[in-house]
């Protein structure tokens, strides 16, 4: 089965980093493709950041790289395993998955933005541990001893050397913050910096916001809305007999440094339509809410339910208009009675479930237990019955803590299990002759790298190489060492 209850997620700190450094860049060189996502200090002023000129937009981007800090680091390694000899239809895949989060600390001075820090503390952020135990870098260029120490700068050029795709989302901030604080410092022109990202990944870079938005087509792009809606995706292509892929997680043995992330996925709609709640439009639409007292839903299951029956209707809508057609009718012709109905309902909130449901899932998610790998069973009391099960086995002391789902880490996860969701929908499972080629060409979406999103454009940033701009002197140098470090 494809349904999971928690992704295990590493936590790496000052005091396991080189316990663990052997295990996470041997996870990097055998990925198939590695997801990035890095918690920042704080964003600077929006507009700027969405300024029509991409010159400029790269500039202020860069003015608030140079002026935050990292906070934490997430890096999720996705291993894809070829289908078994016998297996003629390639329909199903499995991938092998390895998620950390490294909990950095800047040592030089840096920035911090209070709505940034409310966000991240509410959301379970630990800042006493960060400044206690984070893994310590320095930003811009390598100094003298960086190329023999044990550092988040080597990662990073581990992984860079390794050649596996790297995929992000919504990730030209990332990609910059990335640059200026593991790599070497920014250039100064855009162009320069297009380049240099073309060379820097030699297999390439995937964004799932621009895919989730232009090749797919979903109806929201936030993380978390793509996260749900492709596990979703995911299992009904597999009962449908579709193509589909199925996890598998390391085991590991108990201790404090393992985080289980739970991935609660209902086997039947949670909705209640005799409720008179409604959906939040702004979450529908952002994922975020700044209404002080909203009267509307967060929960993305019911969103999904809503957004899955607009689907169907609008389906039922095309196929009485073809039969019409057939009919020789006019296409002019009013609707029925319960077509009409069927439109009105389209143009409401639809009613969702109780608040009282909503407080108890958000209760129970948020506490301190762990669940089994393996399959969700909740057939006759639907995901209520899970989560009270979760509860027991909490109770009787079997299973270790549960931390909040926004982190680094998970979100590097979600950020993987959507590009493995992509290459099921528009892809293909290779078989194990054509697992050595290092790009996701493999998958078949080599027309799909190096597109990264741009907020307010109807077109990815194309990271690629430019005929009038030589690559940065800065990255040239960095480039040379990373080769002679490799080289020895």
């Amino acid at each position: 089965m494809t349904r999971f209850l928690s992704v295990p997620v590493v936590d790496i700190n000052r005091d396991n980093f080189k316990q663990f450094w052997p295990s996470v860049v041997f996870a990097c060189k055998t990925a198939s493709f590695i997801a990035l996502d890095a918690e920042l200090s704080g964003l600077g002023p929006r507009k700027q950041l969405v300024a029509k000129n991409l010159p400029e937009r790269y500039k202020a981007i860069c003015d608030v790289a140079k002026t935050r800090a990292v906070l934490s680091l997430g890096v999720s390694c996705y291993q894809y395993k070829p289908p078994l000899p016998d297996q003629a239809v390639r329909k199903k895949a499995n991938f092998a998955v390895q998620t950390y989060n490294i909990t950095t600390l800047c040592n030089e001075d840096y920035m911090v933005e209070p709505a940034a820090l409310q966000f991240l503390v509410e959301h379970g952020f630990d800042f006493n541990k960060q400044y206690s135990k984070g893994v310590t870098y320095h930003p811009g260029q390598d100094k003298d001893n960086d190329g023999t120490e044990i550092s988040i700068r080597n990662l990073f050029g581990e992984i860079l050397m390794s050649g596996t795709p790297v995929v992000v989302h919504n990730g030209l901030v990332d990609m910059t913050f990335l640059y200026h604080h593991f790599y070497t410092t920014l250039p100064p022109s855009y162009s320069q910096f297009v380049g240099d990202l073309s060379e820097m990944y030699q297999g390439g870079i995937f964004d799932t916001k621009y895919l989730a938005e232009f090749v797919v087509r979903m109806p929201s792009s936030y993380l978390e809305y793509v996260f749900r809606k492709c596990q979703r995706d995911n299992l009904k292509s597999e009962e449908e007999g579709g193509k589909f892929f199925t996890l598998t997680f390391q085991e590991y043995l108990e201790g404090s440094f393992v985080e289980y992330h739970p991935c609660f996925l209902p086997e039947r709609k949670i909705s209640d339509p005799s409720s008179e709640k409604k959906i939040c439009q702004l979450y529908w639409a952002h994922g975020f809410c700044n209404q002080a007292t909203c009267d509307g839903t967060h929960n993305l299951d019911i969103i999904l339910d809503a957004d899955l029956e607009q689907e169907e209707q609008k389906k039922r809508r095309r196929r009485r208009k073809r039969k019409r057609k057939k009919r020789g009718q006019s296409e002019m012709v009013d609707e029925s009675e319960g077509d009409t109905e069927m439109l009105e309902e389209t143009e409401q909130d639809i009613s969702v479930a109780s608040p009282e449901k909503i407080s108890i899932e958000k209760e129970e998610l948020s506490g301190e237990g762990r669940n089994v790998e393996g399959s969700i069973i909740c057939k006759d009391n639907g995901i209520d019955e899970a989560i009270k099960e979760s509860k027991r086995e909490q109770i009787n002391g079997k299973l270790p803590r549960q931390h909040g789902s926004h982190r680094a880490g998970f979100d590097a996860f979600m950020t993987g299990f959507a590009m493995a969701c992509v290459i099921s929908k528009r892809g293909h499972f290779p078989s194990n002759e054509q697992t050595e080629k290092k790009h996701l060409a493999m998958f078949g979406l080599n027309g799909e790298a190096n597109k990264l999103f741009l907020s307010g454009k109807n077109i990815p940033m194309l990271v690629t190489k430019s005929s009038f701009a030589k690559p940065s002197q800065a990255h040239k140098e960095k480039m040379k060492r990373l080769m002679e470090q490799h080289s020895r």
